[in-house]
């Protein structure tokens, strides 16, 4: 009964060198390597990964950035001084970008403003008519250190129309209505030749207050109105 389980055994053990003998003419097998699909890989890992960004001059990106970059020079300039500003505005005057140059000169006039040197940041605001003689004025008249005797003195020596309407602008924004209708008629000041120089662009800047509607209600309102400005 048991014949039949030795012949299977013995078949097999029988096979066994012919089984060796066909493997070995084959020759050993090489496992595939995987190199060139991980670089594959990884190459579409790069192409997936964003460029950098090259902003242009003029983009909202670059003004964003020569803003981030001006008020941290500007944070260097503790214990401002004429003499320290003049050289940082000579520093600056070598920045390509007009928009971060103008940015870190207004900084500049401004911190000067700040630690009290009015005067003197008046004179360092750049001579020559453009972007950041524009952006220096803007900054010079929104100063609270500026105050309306100041801003009537220089006033006389702006530019253009465009000048003076942006200076009145920048007055405006650090007023309330009430106060500046107030310092305006202030015999002390005497800005009516100011109003008068101004007065088209004094009215659209004051007529588009909410709140100038509600004090012209009343009668301090009135009789700050009447015969300042001809509505």
């Amino acid at each position: 009964m048991k014949k039949p389980h030795y012949l299977i055994m013995g078949g097999i053990v029988g096979l066994l060198p012919i089984v060796y003998l066909v493997g070995s003419s084959r020759g050993p097998v090489i496992q595939a390597e995987k190199k060139p699909a991980q670089a594959k890989s990884e190459t579409r890992e790069k192409e997936r990964k964003p460029a950098p960004r090259g902003f242009h001059p003029d983009s909202p990106g670059s003004r964003h950035q020569a803003r981030i970059e001006a008020e941290m020079k500007a944070a260097e300039n503790k214990g401002m001084t004429p003499e320290l500003a003049a050289a940082r505005l000579k520093e600056a005057a070598g920045i390509g970008n007009i928009d971060e140059r103008a940015m870190v000169c207004s900084h500049i006039i401004r911190e000067l403003c700040e630690a009290g040197h009015v005067k003197e940041a008046w004179e360092l605001i750049d001579k020559d008519f453009g972007k950041v003689r524009s952006v220096e004025l803007d900054t010079f008249f929104a100063s609270p250190k500026v105050n309306l005797a100041t801003f009537e003195a220089t006033f006389k020596e702006l530019y253009n129309d465009e000048e003076t309407r942006s200076a009145m602008s920048s007055r405006m924004e650090i007023h309330k209505t009430a106060d500046l209708l107030d310092s305006l008629m202030s015999p002390q000041v005497q800005m009516q030749a100011v109003i008068d120089a101004i007065a088209e662009a004094f009215r659209i800047e004051l007529l588009q207050r909410e709140e100038f509607a509600v004090h012209l209600r009343t009668h301090q309102g009135v009789q700050q109105i009447r015969g300042l400005v001809d509505f």
